[in-house]
């Protein structure tokens, strides 16, 4: 009896899930198109990966302009710029992963100033496609990295970047 009673709790949730999907079609074309790259990766297959980043990249909508800079958002993360002085801050909020990484690395690569600043307080997850975003910052030309969260801080320090690149506590300090 407690099992059937499980299923149907199961079953409401899901119900649930499926209304409020509805109610926002862009949260069910991403779905979609996250389900695509994970048979991508299972499959091998380059054209389904391709495919949902093409979705994706239809549902990227520029967004918070500050100071004259779009900024990019997606499902799961915020990229906004902004200039002090003749550098750039660039603030990375949400989760950059493999779907996010193609626009991320647009975004990043179309930002230009003495010295990009990356201000990462707010970023909780990054995989290997979007560190290697802020790794060809770097080698692209000065950059900085700042308030970095616990979990990226543990990333950095396991590939030893702390002592390769510009860490800084805060963004103030960068220019300090």
């Amino acid at each position: 009896m407690v099992i059937v009673e499980d299923h149907r709790r199961a079953a409401e949730r899901v119900r649930q899930d499926q209304r409020q999907r509805a109610a926002h079609p862009a949260e069910r074309r991403y779905a979609d198109a996250y389900h695509l790259a994970h048979l991508a990766e299972w499959h091998g297959g380059a054209d389904l990966r391709e495919a949902a980043r093409a979705v994706l990249e239809r549902e990227r909508e520029l967004t918070a302009e500050d100071n004259g800079e779009p900024g990019l958002a997606g499902r799961t993360f915020q990229v906004t710029a902004h200039h002090r002085g003749g550098d750039v801050i660039i603030v990375v909020k949400g989760e950059i992963d493999a779907l996010a990484e193609p626009g991320f690395r647009d975004y990043v690569r179309g930002r230009s100033g003495e010295r990009v600043v990356f201000d990462l307080a707010e970023l909780n997850f990054i995989d290997s496609a979007g560190l290697q975003v802020l790794i060809d910052a770097h080698r692209r030309g000065p950059a900085a990295y700042c308030a970095l969260t616990p979990r990226v801080a543990r990333l950095f320090d396991l590939l030893g970047l702390r002592t390769r690149m510009s860490v800084y506590e805060t963004v103030d300090e960068a220019f300090a």
